[in-house]
């Protein structure tokens, strides 16, 4: 979570967001649907169908298929293109992220992909001109690039989906009792005592009035265990309530 604050005409926040874009930051206002990223869903599937005809076309040579057969040029003409074509249009999205991380000064794990998409590519070029069979690998270079972007769309939709449940899970209650009256959330003020129900997370950061408290902090830190809290310490926003009765905190902060 980014925030941040700047001075208008002097730094561009647009300009910005539009770099951090580029290295495949999404943004976007809180509790907002996350953009989806539908050309990275586009290559994928393009690539998807040049793998096959890469394999397709190469599958014969496996085989046994003699280099004198009539079709065999053919063969590697289409596997050829096939993986010229995956590597323009899968391969880029990894060029360009690589090439923009080089320039800032950082190793982004998209180089080394970049460079084993290349390194594989231009030795099945070199072996289908010089016609040295054991270099000729066209169907496993479009392969790697339609595996990888599939990879990267499954992180990118665990990621939006984690995103859904940090910002929209029921359990963030739309409102809180304060001095036995139901308030919105967004209207805690600082020093309001408030009750969090069992189940709940904990909107503000706020410190335990109860004795004792029971809460998880699986959100914060991804660790499961139960973590014990007495009178007056902390209880970070995002906490769950995990003990089998309402706790009473004070508020530290507003929700804004």
């Amino acid at each position: 979570e980014l925030t941040m604050s700047w001075s208008p005409g002097q730094f561009s926040v647009l300009a910005f967001a539009r770099e951090l874009q580029q290295f495949g930051y999404l943004l976007g206002p809180q509790r907002s649907d996350p953009i989806k990223d539908t050309n990275l869903e586009r290559r994928a599937g393009v690539c998807g169908a040049f793998a096959m005809n890469a394999m397709a076309f190469s599958l014969p040579a496996y085989f046994g298929m003699p280099r004198d057969f009539m079709f065999a040029k053919w063969f590697d003409m289409v596997a050829a293109a096939s993986a010229t074509l995956a590597l323009f249009v899968g391969g880029s999205y990894f060029a360009e992220r690589s090439w923009r991380s080089l320039r800032a000064g950082v190793l982004h794990i998209d180089t080394p992909i970049t460079l084993g998409i290349v390194a594989a590519y231009l030795g099945s070029i070199a072996g289908w001109l010089t016609g040295v069979d054991g270099l000729k690998y066209f169907d496993f270079v479009a392969m790697f690039i339609f595996l990888m972007l599939g990879g990267r769309w499954v992180q990118q939709a665990a990621v939006a989906r984690n995103r859904r449940k940090l910002l929209r899970d029921p359990s963030i209650a739309e409102t809180v009792v304060v001095d036995g009256k139901d308030v919105r959330v967004k209207d805690l003020k600082l020093g309001d005592r408030f009750e969090i129900k069992p189940g709940q997370a904990i909107p503000v950061a706020a410190e335990l009035g109860d004795a004792s408290a029971s809460v998880s902090l699986e959100w914060i830190n991804g660790e499961s265990e139960a973590q014990q809290r007495s009178a007056g310490q902390l209880l970070p926003s995002g906490a769950l309530n995990i003990s089998t009765r309402a706790l009473e905190a004070v508020a530290l902060e507003t929700w804004e």
